[in-house]
């Protein structure tokens, strides 16, 4: 069953990012998309639901212009499978993604910035469609800023705030792919696997 919610937020000028996926990035934003109406969709897991929920609503109060925001929960897998194939800009996730889902999004061309919120959740977000969505990229600045409290806010526990400052950088630096192998791992801190080289 999709749950989806229709939420107004604002885009904001071209200038006014603080953070962007770096340089390399930031210089391939294509200019006329400041003349279209910006949205994102999300889909995934009903568990990151009430996280990115929060988030949402958090961002539409502090912004003044419309951008349209949609999300979805069809479970991780589903919401995988729409990603994958292009359909949704971020994934949540309650799980690392899987081997399958790793090959569908490469054989797909579908590059991804894995970024952890909590033991085991994610938001997965896609690198081309931040190149190409401002929009986008201040959401996402503003999710990893705002994650530790409304994490906890919402009854989950936060990681560490290395973890949240490594998201950051990941973030910034546009890293894809995931250091998870593909599945999931629990036997070391979420630094150290934040630290690994990713593979896509």
């Amino acid at each position: 069953m999709n749950v989806r919610d229709r939420i107004t937020l604002s885009s904001l000028q071209f200038l006014g990012l603080g953070l962007g996926l770096g340089a390399t990035l930031v210089a391939v934003f294509n200019p006329l998309a400041a003349q279209e109406t910006p949205s994102i969709k999300i889909d995934g897991s009903s568990t990151v639901y009430p996280i990115t929920k929060k988030i949402v609503e958090d961002y539409q109060a502090s912004q003044k212009k419309p951008v349209e925001i949609e999300i979805e929960f069809s479970g991780t897998g589903g919401g995988f499978d729409k990603f994958c194939s292009g359909e949704t800009e971020i994934n949540n996730a309650s799980r690392p993604i899987q081997l399958d889902e790793m090959e569908t999004c490469r054989e797909a061309g579908v590059a991804y910035i894995e970024l952890p919120l909590a033991r085991p959740l994610f938001i997965y977000v896609n690198a081309a469609a931040a190149r190409k969505n401002k929009e986008l990229v201040r959401f996402t600045q503003f999710y990893l800023k705002n994650a530790p409290e409304v994490v906890g806010n919402v009854g989950y526990v936060s990681l560490p705030d290395e973890a949240y400052q490594i998201n950051e950088v990941t973030f910034y630096r546009g890293e894809v792919g995931t250091v998870f192998d593909g599945q999931s791992q629990f036997n070391v801190t979420i630094p150290e696997l934040l630290r690994k080289q990713a593979q896509y």
